[in-house]
């Protein structure tokens, strides 16, 4: 799924995920910040970007990575 922006406009400044068609997610347009997106884990294998389900030393560097870019999630 595009972002608002994208779909207004045709381009954005977010990542355009190359595997949108083959995920479950259907993304097209995803924030990556420090090497890690915003789908994440269990996403899809063959990306740079997205890490196994069950890695957790990754799960938490990414929402290390998000909370210090987008600010602290209230989940916590």
């Amino acid at each position: 799924m595009a972002c608002e922006k994208r779909q207004r406009t045709g381009s954005c400044m977010h990542f355009q995920c190359p595997f949108s068609e083959l995920t479950t997610h259907g993304y097209e347009c995803v924030e990556v910040v420090d090497g890690y997106c915003e789908v994440g884990d269990g996403c899809y294998p063959g990306c740079n970007f997205s890490w196994d389900e069950d890695d957790d030393e990754k799960t938490e560097a990414a929402c290390k990575a998000f909370d210090v870019t987008f600010g602290e999630s209230d989940d916590e």
